[in-house]
């Protein structure tokens, strides 16, 4: 799949992407608004697996960069268009305290386009976790999409809107 170089210098690197699939399952209280992650899985096929600190570094630092895009951090602007959460005051992002546990698999295929079999990682939490808590949240509201992100005010809206 990996060819030399085409006459522009350009490869086909994208033979070494990884693969994701992850799982969440969430309660939501209707009189707060409260997203309760129940069970959060990721499981990874990163290819072989060379530092297994830095893999495990690297789903967790994407997965809080995902989760705090999911359910916290906002870009608010005003009704002439000014931004409004342009500090750490208004524009919140998770700790530690704020992610909930998560259970991390790895599935090992190696890959066939370089002689380490591996393959790229952690990114792909970044992107995958909002739309997996949309997929969860819509799912527990019996709805068949929703916004994000999905602070307290918006979800307890919505749940006001299910009962």
């Amino acid at each position: 799949m990996l060819d030399a170089p085409d006459e522009q210098d350009r490869v086909a690197s994208a033979v070494t992407f990884g693969y994701i699939c992850d799982l969440a399952a969430v309660e939501i209280d209707p009189n707060t608004g409260r997203i309760t992650v129940e069970t959060y899985v990721s499981v990874h096929d990163v290819g072989r697996v060379l530092n297994p600190i830095l893999v495990e570094g690297q789903v967790r630092g994407g997965f809080a960069h995902g989760f705090g895009a999911a359910v916290m951090e906002d870009l608010v602007y005003d009704s002439e268009g000014n931004f409004l959460s342009g500090s750490f005051a208004d524009y919140a992002c998770p700790t530690a305290a704020d992610l909930p546990p998560v259970t991390v698999g790895h599935v090992e295929t190696a890959s066939p386009a370089n002689a380490l079999g591996s393959k790229g990682m952690g990114d792909g939490s970044s992107m995958l976790t909002p739309a997996v808590m949309a997929n969860a949240v819509a799912d527990a509201l019996g709805r068949d999409e929703v916004e994000l992100p999905l602070t307290l005010d918006r979800v307890w809206r919505l749940a006001r809107e299910a009962s």
